[in-house]
């Protein structure tokens, strides 16, 4: 299954990265919201599987790069993660910050996958 993070700190970006892959995903890791969209911009890629983007990102937020990735591909999985108490309501689901290893697993199970065991 191939994830693409969105994720404008570092450590955590690293973080998710390495939990993610240590799933058995494929992952691709991006600071900000334009490193994703000014690639597709310029050429005609398949769709990952899931779309996991924070809320604050510099320039364009989580919630814009994924209505825009939505309106590219209506069927995409996506996740908004946020610390806010309201975060903007839209067409993704919303992970709460700070989330367990454990949440973030039965988000991407959403998706028809192999059930994975060490998801705690």
């Amino acid at each position: 299954m191939q994830v693409w993070l969105v994720e404008d700190d570092a450590p955590l970006r690293e973080a998710l990265a390495e939990q993610l892959q240590g799933w058995g995903l494929q992952v691709q890791a991006f600071a900000d919201a334009e490193s994703v969209l000014n690639p597709l911009a310029h050429a005609t890629l398949p769709p990952p599987d899931w779309v996991l983007s924070d809320l604050r990102l510099p320039g364009l937020d989580g919630a814009g790069l994924l209505s825009a990735l939505l309106d590219r591909w209506p069927q995409l999985h996506t996740v908004l993660m946020s610390a806010e108490h309201q975060p903007p309501a839209g067409r993704w689901a919303m992970l709460h910050k700070p989330f367990s290893p454990a949440e973030l697993w039965q988000q991407l199970r959403r998706t028809p996958t192999p059930e994975h065991p060490n998801a705690s």
